[in-house]
């Protein structure tokens, strides 16, 4: 990123400061020669900067538009989604302008996301979860339509995809626990907490399970 005008004549303020030849040059006018050379100086390297961001900020826009994105771009995309913002104009980022950041967090009900390629043809499969209370949960209709239009949106051009938001599917383990009886009963409550520590600990391993697993 550019530096102003002002830094960058710091900078050479600093340096000739430590020359002590150039001691001489010791007039506080802001229109002595020295002075004016350095701002000239710092005109010109600051119009350099400029140049240069100008044109990264060309070959940036030229490789997002030019190059197709990865399946994490994807996912990353879903996680970012927000639920009723609008996309900034010809971009894939969400305005936020005049809200606050409670707000904004508050709106990305996306909290998993996978991608992967189908096995049979040329398509994308995203699929999505949200959270209620602490457990991970489908999005709603309202909420899916809202992300469906997103995704559309933000894809490359031709790139099918299909979003799977679906109810959790239940799992049925067949398990032998050990208990210590001095800690739980034998439903598997503690004595201590009146909670079952061995479900809520599958259940919390089973949540952070990275969810391409669950395809």
């Amino acid at each position: 990123m550019a530096r102003t005008i002002n830094e960058i004549q710091q900078v050479i303020l600093a340096e000739k400061a430590s020359h002590e030849e150039l001691d001489v040059l010791d007039s506080t006018s802001k229109v002595s020669i020295w002075r004016l050379w350095i701002y000239i100086t710092a005109f010109v390297i600051w119009s350099l900067e400029m140049i240069f961001d100008t044109h990264k900020a060309e070959v940036s826009s030229m490789i997002a538009e030019l190059k197709p994105h990865t399946a994490r771009w994807y996912r990353n995309k879903a996680l970012a989604f927000q639920f009723g913002f609008a996309l900034l104009p010809d971009s894939d980022i969400f305005d936020n302008e005049g809200h606050t950041d409670e707000e904004i967090e508050a709106s990305k009900i996306v909290k998993y996301s996978a991608v992967v390629e189908a096995e049979n043809e040329s398509r994308l499969v995203i699929k999505i979860a949200g959270e209620s209370a602490g457990v991970l949960s489908k999005i709603d209709d309202e909420q899916q339509e809202a992300f469906e239009k997103y995704i559309k949106e933000i894809r490359d051009a031709g790139v099918l995809v299909t979003i799977i938001n679906y109810l959790p599917d239940r799992l049925y383990l067949n398990i032998t626990i050990k208990r210590n009886p001095l800690v739980l009963d034998s439903e598997g409550t503690s004595f201590l907490a009146a909670k079952k520590p061995v479900e809520e600990t599958i259940a919390a391993f089973l949540k952070y399970l990275p969810l391409a697993s669950w395809f």
